[in-house]
């Protein structure tokens, strides 16, 4: 039987945006260790994907281009492959920066998977809940212009 997870015939590229919290603008002075990281980062995963590396790096650069994160990115920095990162401009008065890049659907899928184990044995830790609901607070706060209310 075929399932429709990555066999290897589905196995394609994709474009992975993530928008994270930097530790200056807002956020000074604060650092994350990885369980809030993750859970901190907003991940998006091209709905197309791409049957070589080089159309999706294609595809990688339309969505730097549109990003507000990535302006004036290519006068800064010499060209290179993806992931490119808008902390590369080194813009401190970043509350987010953001990370492009493209890997193969299996890949990313392993590393959600890996995240989500990862945050999943730091929330049994009891300080994390409570740091995780001044952080949701923050979040709710600091998103604005998209503030969800409860």
């Amino acid at each position: 039987h075929h399932t429709q997870t990555s066999g290897d015939g589905d196995d394609r590229f994709v474009v992975v945006t993530r928008t994270y919290p930097t530790t200056h603008g807002a956020n000074r002075g604060r650092t994350y260790d990885k369980a809030h990281m993750i859970f901190q980062t907003d991940v998006e995963v091209s709905k197309k994907s791409f049957a070589t590396y080089q159309e999706a790096v294609k595809h990688a650069l339309e969505q730097r281009n549109d990003s507000c994160w990535f302006d004036g990115y290519e006068e800064e920095i010499k060209p290179h492959a993806p992931p490119w990162d808008s902390s590369e401009m080194g813009n401190c008065d970043n509350d987010e920066d953001q990370n492009i890049g493209v890997m193969k659907r299996s890949e990313y899928e392993a590393e959600q998977a890996q995240n989500e184990l990862f945050v999943e044995k730091a929330r049994q830790g009891e300080m994390f809940r409570s740091t995780l609901r001044d952080l949701l607070y923050v979040k709710q706060i600091t998103k604005a212009g998209r503030v969800h209310y409860s």
